[in-house]
């Protein structure tokens, strides 16, 4: 069961995220071409959430200043890009505390996160656990079945 269970999360992820990229938006008043350059740069960030990624670095995936960047993304997705990032982040830590038995420091890292208490205080924020107490719930939920 337990292979099963990890299919279906990863499943449930990756429509998640689907759903997120192809958010309906009115068309009728953007430029396509430059909806496309964000859906590619979007699509990049997203798909690669352990990268140190910065208010520049993702700016530049389009060519464009860190405002003008920003701007635009919440227009075309309704979220901050920062704001969709630390989800994705935090999402992978969920599945990686779930599948592997590295350390918590260790799934940080994977995650993105370069600081272990900003990572603790996001999670237990986002899912009511901190991560060490996730993986127990997860680990004891596993042996009953």
């Amino acid at each position: 069961h337990y292979e099963k269970a990890i299919n279906l999360l990863m499943e449930g992820l990756f429509v998640e995220i689907s759903r997120q990229i192809h958010r309906n938006i009115d068309h009728s008043q953007i430029d396509t071409d430059l909806y496309e350059n964000f859906r590619h740069a979007r699509i990049e960030i997203l798909s690669h959430p352990e990268r140190n990624w910065n208010t520049s670095s993702m700016s530049m995936l389009t060519n464009m200043g860190t405002s003008q960047f920003y701007s635009y993304y919440k227009k075309f997705f309704g979220s901050s890009p920062k704001s969709e990032l630390l989800d994705v982040r935090l999402e992978k830590a969920k599945y990686l505390l779930k599948t592997e038995s590295t350390s918590i420091a260790d799934v940080a890292i994977e995650s993105g996160f370069n600081n272990l208490s900003h990572f603790t205080r996001y999670f237990k924020k986002a899912f009511g656990n901190s991560p060490a107490a996730y993986r127990d719930n997860i680990t004891k939920y596993q042996e009953q079945s």
